[in-house]
């Protein structure tokens, strides 16, 4: 009788070995180093530290990526410029932390009105990011280690990548950059927490969530209305938009960088018809405003800079119609918080329809603080609108409407429906037996007390 033999797998052997130490197979050992492989990015993947620095590491590298793409291209295709790559990166980088809303010094002289439409394609990133992040966090300590860890990360690169970026031509302040790059990513990172885990994941009561969706509402409709009236006027206009790109010179290169600028200040271009349709204006320098209250605007020398055709020369007659806009926006926002607060009596509909009032006011007010700022020179020192006149126009036009929609008494649409149960529907004048039960009978009519209601 022979002995058991040992499977191949689990068989030790030994190739002669004097010390008679025997070693596994080569098949187990390719099995434990592919199982090692195999649970290396799980360990990787449930530390949250690291997921902060992937999400953040990624929405740096997709912002970086269209910003330089489109540099290199311009560098490629102007080669007259006698601009080297390193230069044109550098560039790149400039524009991406001018992006995050930090100012930017060219030759001595600070420009501070930035194209923050940047920093909304950069909180989309963080935000991404941030989702991917989350789904991983299993505890609420992960979640705030890996949401700490992104935004530091993300502001201490942008730090970096302003100091970098600084070159003769332009110059960001390191500090700026990284403290509004931390701005940029807490701001994702909220996005990313509302989104994946939803209202619920924070303590926010019913009548503050009431106030707030009715605040969003009026804001989308003031910018909904400002942005088609911006871009008819801009379609109108489109000759002088041409006239001022063709007198830049930017030959292909120079005309694909001031198309990534143009995007960047689309949201500046939105809010300052915000502003004018609200009421508040926009100041273009000393002494010159852009008002629908303003028949003529004085002349004033602009940038060459194609989106600036849409400022309007002169206001229409039936401008002065045009902030009636805010209280529309304030009856959408008292419609949708009657919906979600039809059980409240009306004193506490109106007063959640005021906090949504002054919910819209601080965003636009917080827009037309973003859209403000210097372009250069003494004459345009200060452009945009006022954030405190934005703001207050936007309170009173939304809370006159939302507060009178929110205050009307009954259900909206109680008493339809109830006349809607009575009444007979066509399927039921159809229907024989529905027919015959309605038809009038030979029997003499149950007594109704005088005092019953006769629709039941």
């Amino acid at each position: 009788m022979t002995a058991p033999t040992v499977p191949p797998d689990t068989a030790e052997v030994n190739d002669g070995d004097p010390a008679g130490t025997p070693r596994r197979e080569p098949r187990r050992l390719q099995q434990d180093v592919r199982a090692l492989l195999a649970r290396r990015p799980r360990a990787l993947n449930a530390g949250p530290f690291l997921l902060g620095l992937a999400a953040a590491a990624w929405a740096l590298a997709i912002g970086l990526t269209l910003t330089v793409v489109p540099m290199l291209v311009a560098w490629i295709a102007s080669p007259a410029t006698g601009l080297t790559w390193q230069e044109a990166v550098r560039i790149a980088g400039t524009i991406w932390s001018v992006g995050q809303t930090a100012p930017v010094t060219i030759a001595g002289v600070t420009y501070s009105l930035t194209p923050w439409g940047i920093a909304i394609v950069c909180v989309l990133l963080v935000a991404h990011g941030g989702r991917w992040g989350l789904r991983r966090c299993d505890s609420g300590r992960a979640t705030a280690v890996m949401i700490g860890t992104a935004v530091g990360a993300y502001g201490v690169a942008a730090a970096v990548i302003g100091s970098l970026a600084g070159n003769a031509l332009a110059e960001v302040s390191p500090l700026s950059a990284g403290l509004r790059g931390l701005g940029v990513a807490g701001v994702g990172m909220l996005v990313a927490f509302l989104r994946e885990r939803g209202p619920a994941g924070l303590p926010v009561p019913m009548w503050l969530a009431v106030a707030l969706r009715g605040g969003l509402a009026a804001v989308g409709v003031v910018v909904a209305v400002a942005a088609t009236l911006a871009a008819i006027v801009l379609a109108m206009r489109l000759d002088d938009a041409a006239t001022m790109l063709t007198d830049l010179h930017a030959g292909v290169g120079g005309g694909l960088v001031v198309l990534v600028l143009g995007l960047g200040y689309v949201p500046v271009l939105v809010t300052w018809a915000i502003a004018y349709v609200l009421g508040a204006g926009v100041v273009l320098g000393p002494a010159v405003t852009v008002s629908p209250f303003v028949g003529v605007t004085a002349p004033t020398l602009l940038p060459p800079f194609p989106l600036l055709a849409a400022v309007p020369a002169s206001a229409s007659p039936l401008a002065w119609c045009l902030p009636a806009t805010g209280v529309l926006a304030g009856v959408v926002a008292g419609v949708v918080i009657v919906r979600h607060a039809r059980r409240e009596p009306r004193l506490v509909r109106a007063g959640i329809a005021a906090l949504g009032a002054l919910v819209a006011a601080l965003v636009l007010a917080g827009a037309a603080w973003l859209s403000s700022g210097s372009l250069g020179d003494l004459r345009l020192a200060h452009v945009g609108a006022s954030p405190f006149a934005v703001a207050l126009l936007a309170f009173v036009g939304v809370a006159l409407g939302a507060v009178a929609v929110a205050a009307v008494p009954g259900e909206p649409g109680q008493a339809r429906r109830r006349r809607l149960r009575v009444a007979p529907t066509v399927d039921d004048a159809a229907d024989p037996a529905q027919s015959a039960s309605l038809a009038p009978t030979d029997e003499a009519p149950s007594a109704v007390p005088a005092d019953a209601d006769p629709t039941g």
